[in-house]
């Protein structure tokens, strides 16, 4: 059969249960554009970026909207710059919410943990600044809740694994919120202390409301 477009409403399988496979090994299924999925897993990719030489990562109100409560970050990269820390910010229409950020980290292995209230910003490696030399860089894993509800406060919480200025291996656990339970944020920005992201990649997932 020649390849084209087939229009049906539903498939099933002639009996009415069993399995049904699309596709087959070499071949990509997608959605055509303006089209959205239902009824498949419970993590939906938004966004995926890489780049160099950049000052600050956004995620912004293309993808951060009232269709998803619940995100899934996850970055990587290395700072242009030594011995800094990666910082965050909620957003609202593309500007920075700089006020009454309350956030805490604990050092995975040092007994060694913080917390500080009223900033403007979330630090995520709190505890120790991170290196930039060939062997150093950092990855982390996030948890961004609840920005498009009015009535729980927006929350950042992950772990952040890197290596610090001497090259040895750390990894903080670290939790943030913006002390605002009224406001929603539609938006949320990464940056260093001071520099540059050398190089950076960041995945962005949508957690399906049930």
């Amino acid at each position: 059969m020649a390849d084209g477009t087939l229009k049906v409403g539903t498939i099933t399988t002639s009996s009415g249960s069993g399995t049904i496979t699309i596709g087959q090994s070499g071949e990509t299924i997608t959605l055509g554009t303006g089209a959205t999925q239902s009824g498949f897993g419970g993590l939906v990719e938004l966004y995926n970026a890489s780049a160099t030489s950049v000052s600050e990562v956004v995620v912004s109100s293309t993808y951060i909207t009232s269709t998803y409560d619940w995100y899934k970050i996850f970055i990587t990269g290395k700072p242009a710059t030594d011995s800094v820390q990666l910082k965050a910010r909620f957003q609202n229409n593309g500007s920075d919410v700089t006020s009454n950020y309350d956030f805490g980290a604990s050092e995975i292995g040092l007994s060694d943990d913080g917390s500080s209230t009223g900033q403007d910003n979330i630090t995520l490696n709190r505890q120790t600044v991170m290196g930039n030399a060939a062997n150093e860089g950092f990855t982390a894993c996030i948890d961004f809740t609840n920005p498009q509800i009015n009535t729980i406060p927006t929350r950042l919480n992950g772990t952040i694994s890197f290596a610090n200025a001497s090259d040895a291996n750390r990894a903080t656990n670290f939790t943030g919120r913006r002390n605002d339970a009224t406001e929603t944020h539609n938006g949320i920005r990464f940056f260093f202390t001071s520099g540059n992201f050398a190089q950076v990649t960041i995945n962005v997932l949508g957690v399906k409301k049930s």
